[in-house]
């Protein structure tokens, strides 16, 4: 069996994207050109790094190449099947097929709180509802504070900019934009659409108008986030708290998961590619896009993105220090 270092440079080749001058070397080329017919197939919504599995069962110790498709059809009914094992790169690489549906933006509306808090319901006017993740601010400034969350959820794909208003709870849930904004977008990460999977991050922050607005606490586990870390491993538990199912956990199955999801846009769903994201076994549901994710000691370790009626998947809190440069507040 392939060690998990030599699954991993095969996972990185799949979902790197190419430059304009091609792949590094032939072996890549090689692999990229044998994989291209599955992996372009519509049913293959992500790639990854976990054990095998049974009826949905995980068999420990036999780690492989994860393909995860929207749904699992026999072999004879699909036009380009992905193959039980790759020649890559000099090696030779088990595949397993593991169907979790496709994946989708979770936004969904609940009702005006104040002071809110994390796990609260908000949005963009022109979005859907999402949970408010946590209180953030710039390195080594502690003024302003901003809020964060998902993109999709305060800084919809087309439909905003700086500048406009962030509402708790959502306009989706409570038409009185004026009277329920707590924010103002700043920044946003910037999504690419199209093939691959060049993001890391669906994140976007807007700065609080006034501290009374919003408490650091987590509702339903009174903590106040005041650390992050980057580690994070297959079979670890974590927990979010979300405006639909509140305070829930997951998991954790995959560390290496690239996956395609499906996001709004102001031209309708568009699909995005993400790669370094973590699926889990599935504990949220629609609202709960934003929502902070922690491990069992209590540290953040991401953002929650999207998920299926099987799975949920995150991206790392370390991706947001990055792109936003800031802290915990």
């Amino acid at each position: 069996m392939a060690k998990e270092r030599d699954l991993r440079r095969v996972l990185e080749t799949l979902v790197r994207p190419t430059s304009p001058a091609g792949p590094r070397s032939r072996a890549e080329a090689a692999l990229l050109r044998r994989a291209q017919a599955w992996m372009r197939s519509r049913s293959v919504c992500g790639l990854g790094l976990a054990d095998r599995s049974t009826s949905g069962d995980r068999l420990p110790g036999t780690l492989a190449l994860k393909v995860y498709v929207s749904d699992k059809r026999p072999r004879s009914r699909v036009r380009n099947p992905v193959p039980p094992r790759l020649r890559a790169l000099g090696l030779e690489i088990e595949t397993d097929v593991e169907p979790i549906g496709q994946l989708r933006a979770q936004s969904s509306c609940r009702t005006r709180r104040r002071p809110a808090r994390p796990g609260c319901s908000i949005g963009h006017a022109d979005g859907l509802a999402g949970t408010l993740a946590c209180l953030v601010h710039k390195r080594g400034r502690p003024q302003p504070l901003y809020v964060l969350s998902s993109s999709h959820v305060i800084a919809p794909l087309g439909r905003a900019k700086p500048g406009d208003p962030v509402a708790q709870p959502s306009p989706v849930d409570d038409p009185h934009l004026a009277a329920n904004t707590v924010a103002t977008l700043r920044e946003s990460v910037r999504l690419v659409l199209g093939a691959g999977h060049p993001n890391r991050i669906d994140a976007a922050i807007a700065e609080l108008h006034s501290a009374s607005h919003v408490r650091a606490e987590l509702r339903e586990l009174g903590l106040r986030p005041a650390r992050w870390t980057c580690a994070i491993a297959r079979g670890d538990l974590v927990r979010k708290v979300g405006c639909t199912t509140g305070l829930t956990h997951g998991e954790v199955l995959d560390v290496d998961f690239a996956g395609r999801v499906a996001l709004p846009t102001a031209q309708g769903e568009r699909m995005v590619g993400f790669s370094r994201q973590v699926l889990c076994r599935r504990f949220t549901d629609d609202g709960d896009s934003g929502a902070l994710v922690l491990d069992a000691e209590g540290a953040v370790v991401g953002l929650h993105c999207a998920g299926t009626r099987s799975h949920s998947m995150f991206g790392r809190f370390e991706e947001v220090v990055s792109a936003f440069d800031v802290e915990l507040a």
